[in-house]
């Protein structure tokens, strides 16, 4: 039987061995991108909502919620709401923290139901403004006190300029040992277009073009290279970075 630091210290000595397993990795991806055609990551919902999110991920940011204890987490992306329950009910077991969830276009029945959720709804507050805007960057930064435990996680418009442009405007809400979670870096590895779906961003127009980019010009971040060795099913390559100044 292991005692505890036995265990992690086992974990670890495995992810750094999977991590390594170039052919495993390469597998996953093809798993994601073949499955995407039927729209398979849409189908995790949480609470009735779709969260849009492949569940090992939704995991990830669990851990960072629970690891950092923020004050405040704030999402660019609300599609379905299902993600901003999710981490709501992470922030309501450790009682504290609120989410803000940012879109151009919120849906009034999908605010009616975000509404009707208990105490968890307590804990989220919703605006549809357009998160590239500057007036935006003002709007929310006077909601979030300086030196809160602020997690942003950017899950919008995919192209590498707009993701850019999100990290430029709100990276510095996030507060030292906290953490940026920049979604759907896995689309850099897809290789042909999606046929089912027109979309602007694709190969060397996402956002691990923009985290690669804003990475060469902010050392404030790196990536946290432990979720990147645990995560075999991801939609978020080297998308969890770490605040470490």
């Amino acid at each position: 039987m292991y005692s505890r630091s036995e265990f992690e210290e086992f974990l670890k000595q495995e992810r750094q061995k999977m991590s390594e397993d170039k052919a495993l990795a390469n597998d996953a991806k093809t798993l994601i991108f073949n499955a995407d055609k039927y729209h398979w990551i849409h189908q995790t919902k949480f609470l009735g909502e779709p969260c849009l999110q492949l569940p090992q991920d939704l995991f990830a940011i669990q851990e960072i919620i629970f690891k950092v204890k923020p004050d405040y987490i704030v999402e660019a992306g609300v599609a379905w709401g299902g993600s901003l329950l999710f981490y709501a009910s992470v922030l309501e077991a450790l009682g504290q923290g609120k989410v803000i969830g940012i879109d151009k276009y919120i849906p009034e029945d999908l605010k009616e139901r975000l509404s009707s959720k208990g105490s968890l709804s307590k804990r989220i507050e919703l605006y549809e403004m357009d998160s590239c805007e500057q007036d935006t960057r003002i709007f929310i930064h006077n909601k979030i006190p300086i030196d809160s435990r602020t997690i942003l996680i950017l899950d919008a418009n995919h192209t590498k300029n707009s993701v850019l442009k999100e990290l430029d405007l709100y990276s510095d809400l996030v507060t030292k040992d906290s953490y940026i979670i920049c979604c759907s870096t896995v689309i850099e590895y897809k290789e042909e277009k999606n046929v089912n779906r027109s979309r602007p961003w694709g190969k060397n127009n996402n956002p691990l073009s923009a985290l690669r980019e804003f990475l060469n010009k902010n050392d404030r971040f790196l990536i946290d290279n432990y979720f990147d060795q645990k995560l075999l099913l991801s939609c978020n390559p080297h998308g969890y970075l770490r605040c470490i100044k």
